[in-house]
């Protein structure tokens, strides 16, 4: 089993936790041990107690070196420190001198030194600079800047190599380029990802501003680097063992970015301080002052921090500088428009960040990322009230022309539909006339089928959909006020036509709704032998099915497919779609063999139809591939993907397209072959958000399959976040128990298992086995599934046997089920 990243991460930090409290041929000899114990973690631990030793050695000089460099010559261009020669003096801090430095051996580079100034290695500074080191030691991630090493110099002093950043302070550099607002909050978040990799290393910068954010020109790009982490603080007990302490009533930070809790030396700061500051260098990017006036960087310390305390901040977009012309122009922009693009969502996003009560911030640097993201998407904002006006006109400035072509689309939609059946009952009233009303009819109907399936987002590629659901919207709601009563046969075709377009835009609960009657409708207009009445069972199986009951829906389309048999219709178009229906359900419920023989006959005769490069034998093609894989015949399963990709890039839609590279991502993972596979789900993900304004269906599971292969890669936190996405999509989706948000659970659960958390996995897991037993009475293979992964947690959390009793259940379970899935059953056995 491959390890995933941060399990890795959480055994280093134990193991090294361990050793450094250990003492000389102790910690020795627990190191020496990890050789056998711990082989794939040996040698990086083995590089942090040496950094760390190499750092203990800070508080005490070695034998012969002077103290404080009483003969030791000074240190400056030229000299050396270990493999580093001193090549410029970069500046200096409170604590430190700061020197650009080269290295040649192992690796050619250029470096930042950090030294201890003479006279101020003390005790509490040393402590202090082992602190800084080790944190930077913890940090991996592009927009923080790294650490190398650590020594003394021949004076004793400590200092430590990072990463050298040739950059400008983020406000400088802004001003420097000319970069517009958009181009200034992009810098912002990816400074809030940064910071956000600290906090979820357990580590809180405590003196964010613009000085220590540093930003670069790379590969045509910008890129900001955070760095000083000189006060930072540990917030885990764990990594906290051996770090500087604040003492109470000092203050950390610089004033004009301190928090009011740390202004006011609260000892429980948490990740909410950081967003302050960075609402404060958000605040002078795009206003270019103080939240706090003019004049507030020349009052004292006392007053400052009664300022941060009790103060409110100034609104934004009411604050602009003394000089307004040469700030907008820095801006890229002239006063009037930078003004307005201020007021509004970036006013109540600073604001939000400022908030004197940290529980009425963003709780984290990721949420105000997400919700500056969402500005510059003209979306709502988090941080803004939803009122119905303000969403109304985000939707519109987002849509313009849209909304009133849709305006005019729906009432030519309805009133086109209603004429064309009002013309077939004349017709009908009239012998001479009945035929040729009735082809008008037919003719009108699908041509209005047609226009109101381009809504689809696998035909609008994303551009309508939004605006697509308002005009369904109000297709529906009509229908539902009964306004298409007198013309009941247009009633029941345009309920079939909205719930299909509703399947693909995968909104479950707005389909449920339309089809809510239809049913009867269609028994009531043409009795049981109709090819409407097979449709509108059909289309009811649709919706069990999408909500995970495919026990249920396979037997609906079961009677779909005998009525479309009674109906003398059972070689059309819509016949073969049960068929391919029937193969997906039976596929999940394990009956393989069927679901492939299913597959077959629904391919033969959307072959006979519509030809081979038809949207509906493509469908039938990866129905067969998919139960083949599930049979464990990677050769038969890759022949049909590779084969249905081929045919999926000559189709107009997209949604095939996502389906076939799933398929092949998927064979790729059973054969192991990660990299592969991953590579074919990233290129999904940017097809379904290509399609999709927002969350959908397709989106969550291919996010779920991602995740699980960025699991098996070994990158555990990714993996995680990317699971957790697709859960929060889920439930944004899905209202109530809905097999995407039990499925997506399980992902989760799945994750935190690997990731050796299994408490966390139980919570999770108890959660998706409750909700399958909620959706489904009897046996499943879901439900299987969560049992298994249920009884593996039993088994890691030391309680044997409860996880033998679920063990027991999940394989009487799927002897029951019966079928040809012995995977499924080989992994119950084992």
């Amino acid at each position: 089993m491959t390890r995933s990243a941060d399990d890795c991460r959480a055994r280093e930090r134990a193991l090294f936790d361990r050793a450094i409290a250990l003492d000389g041929e102790e910690r020795a000899e627990f190191v020496r041990g990890l050789t056998r114990n711990a082989p794939d973690l040996a040698e990086r631990v083995h590089e942090l107690v040496a950094a760390y030793e190499r750092s203990a050695s800070f508080e005490a000089p070695p034998p012969g070196v002077p103290q404080h460099g009483a003969s030791a010559p000074p240190i400056d261009v030229g000299s050396r420190l270990g493999p580093y020669r001193i090549i410029e003096r970069l500046g200096e801090g409170g604590m430190g001198e700061v020197f650009l430095a080269e290295q040649q051996e192992p690796v050619p580079r250029r470096v930042a030194i950090k030294l201890i100034k003479r006279g101020m290695d003390t005790r509490e500074i040393v402590s202090r600079f082992r602190s800084e080191y080790r944190v930077l030691s913890l940090l991996d991630h592009p927009n923080v800047a790294r650490v190398f090493d650590c020594d003394a110099a021949p004076d004793g002093r400590p200092y430590f190599a990072l990463e050298h950043v040739p950059g400008r302070p983020i406000t400088e550099f802004c001003d420097e380029k000319r970069l517009d607002i958009s181009g200034r909050l992009r810098l912002v978040i990816d400074v809030c990802r940064g910071v956000q990799h600290a906090h979820q290393t357990g580590i809180l910068h405590r003196d964010l501003k613009p000085s220590n954010i540093l930003v670069t020109e790379r590969y045509g790009g910008f890129a900001p680097k955070i760095i000083d982490f000189g006060v930072a603080k540990l917030t885990s007990a764990e990594l906290a063992l051996g770090t500087a302490h604040t003492q109470l009533g000092d203050v950390v930070g610089t004033p004009d970015y301190m928090s009011p809790e740390q202004a006011g030396a609260a000892v429980d700061l948490d990740t909410r301080s950081d967003v302050y500051a960075l609402g404060i260098v958000l605040y002078e990017l795009l206003v270019g002052s103080s939240p706090y006036g003019r004049g507030f960087r020349d009052v004292g310390l006392e007053e400052a921090k009664r300022a941060i305390r009790e103060v409110e901040p100034r609104r934004p977009s009411t604050n602009l500088p003394g000089n307004p012309e040469a700030a907008a122009r820095a801006r890229d922009t002239d006063v009037r428009r930078w003004a307005r693009r201020l007021r509004g969502d970036l006013d109540w996003i600073i604001l939000t960040c400022l908030a004197k009560e940290r529980a009425l911030r963003y709780d984290s640097a990721a949420e105000l990322a997400a919700d500056i993201e969402r500005h510059l998407a003209d979306e709502p904002v988090v941080a803004r009230p939803p009122t119905v006006v303000y969403r109304s006109r985000k939707f519109v400035r987002k849509h313009r022309r849209g909304v009133t072509v849709a305006v005019l689309f729906l009432v030519s939609l309805l009133c086109g539909l209603t004429w064309a059946f009002v013309e077939k009952e004349r017709a009908e009233r009239s012998a001479d006339d009945a035929r040729r009303a009735l082809v008008q009819a037919k003719t009108m109907s699908s041509f209005l089928a047609d226009a109101l399936s381009s809504a689809s987002p696998y035909r609008a590629r994303g551009l309508d959909t939004t605006l697509m659901m308002r005009v369904l919207g109000n297709a529906t709601a009509r229908i539902q006020r009964g306004e298409l009563a007198a013309t009941p046969e247009a009633e029941l075709e345009l309920r079939l036509i909205v719930a299909r377009v509703y399947d693909e835009l995968g909104e479950l609960e707005l389909e449920s709704d339309i089809l809510r009657g239809t049913e009867r409708l269609a028994r009531d207009l043409h009795g049981e032998r109709s090819d409407a009445l097979a449709r509108a069972v059909s289309a009811e199986a649709r919706v069990l099915g999408g909500r995970g009951m495919e026990a249920r829906a396979q037997e609906r389309f079961e009677e779909a497919h005998r009525l479309f048999v009674v109906a003398g219709t059972s070689e059309s178009a819509d016949a073969a779609r049960v068929l391919t229906a029937q193969a997906n359900c039976l596929g999940v419920l394990g009956r393989l063999s069927e679901a492939i023989d299913k597959s077959q006959a629904a391919a033969s005769c959307f072959m006979r139809l519509e030809g081979e490069r038809s949207e509906g034998y493509l469908s039938a093609i990866l129905a067969e591939a998919r139960a083949t894989l599930a049979q464990g015949r990677w050769e038969r399963a890759s022949e049909l993907a590779r084969h249905a990709a081929e045919l999926a890039e000559s189709q107009p839609h997209g949604l095939r397209r996502i389906v076939a590279r799933m398929m092949l991502g998927n064979i790729e993972m059973d054969r192991r072959r990660f990299g592969e596979a991953s590579r074919e789900y990233e290129a999904c993900l940017e097809l379904a958000r290509d399609l999709h304004a927002g969350p959908h269906r397709d989106t969550i599971l291919v996010r779920r399959s991602l995740a699980v292969c960025q699991l098996r890669m070994g990158l555990g936190e990714r993996a995680l976040e990317e699971a957790q996405t697709a859960l929060d999509e889920a439930r944004s989706l899905c209202s109530g128990d809905h097999s995407s948000v039990a499925r997506t659970l399980d992902t989760v659960g799945h994750i935190l298992l690997e990731s050796s958390r299994p408490a966390e996995a139980r919570s999770v897991l108890d959660q998706a086995r409750s909700m399958w037993r909620r959706l489904h009475e009897g046996d499943h293979p879901d439900l299987a599934w969560a049992l298994e992964r249920s009884g593996r947690c039993g088994i890691a959390l030391g309680r044997p046997r409860e996880a033998l009793r679920e063990f027991e259940e999940a394989l009487a379970m799927r002897r029951r089920l019966g079928g040809d899935d012995w995977t499924g059953l080989a992994r119950s056995l084992m």
